[in-house]
């Protein structure tokens, strides 16, 4: 090979890698985790009801070349996320929530996804969904109800936008203030 052919093909292949290496992700999925069980009260599982949800969540996003899934450290959360990173053979990131401490969780949670590259699918909870995707997007999103548990946020973080879809069985009525 000619040396400035080598030379053109080795700029192209570091151009290429450093681009992948320091992208931020194309599309971020953001969901409350699937509803919970009343028991324990510190960190319960899901119900039924939650467990269904998860898979229509795993099936609804099967084909959407999610690369990293980031939870909680919370049970309901990670098995929220739990049928799809089966299905996709990822694991999980998990990224602690401390007691009270939500405020610091979310600029952590969003130094994580500015790491990854490609789809990323975020479970949170009522109180992080809405700061996560503001965070993001710049974007003032009302918080999520206590009995919402349907609603799919996809946030495209280079464009600042986001739109709302549903996956699985409908909500509860919502309350005023919330979605």
């Amino acid at each position: 090979m000619r040396p400035h052919l080598l030379i053109t093909a080795l700029a192209f292949v570091t151009i290429t890698c450093s681009t992948h290496a320091f992208a931020e992700p194309t599309t971020v999925f953001v969901v409350r985790h699937a509803e919970r069980a009343a028991e324990p009260v510190d960190d319960p599982a899901l119900s039924p009801e939650g467990k269904l949800r998860a898979v229509a969540l795993a099936d609804a996003f099967a084909g959407a070349k999610v690369s990293a899934i980031i939870t909680t450290n919370y049970r309901r959360t990670k098995e929220t996320a739990e049928p799809l990173a089966k299905k996709l053979g990822l694991q999980t990131i998990e990224i602690g929530v401390r007691k009270n401490e939500a405020a610091a969780h979310v600029p952590e949670v969003v130094a994580a996804i500015k790491k990854l590259s490609g789809a990323v699918l975020v479970v949170g909870h009522s109180n992080t969904v809405g700061q996560i995707i503001t965070a993001l997007t710049g974007e003032p999103m009302l918080p999520l109800c206590e009995t919402s548990f349907s609603h799919v946020f996809v946030v495209n973080p280079i464009a600042k936008s986001v739109a709302k879809l549903r996956v699985g069985g409908l909500d509860s009525i919502t309350t005023l203030g919330c979605q």
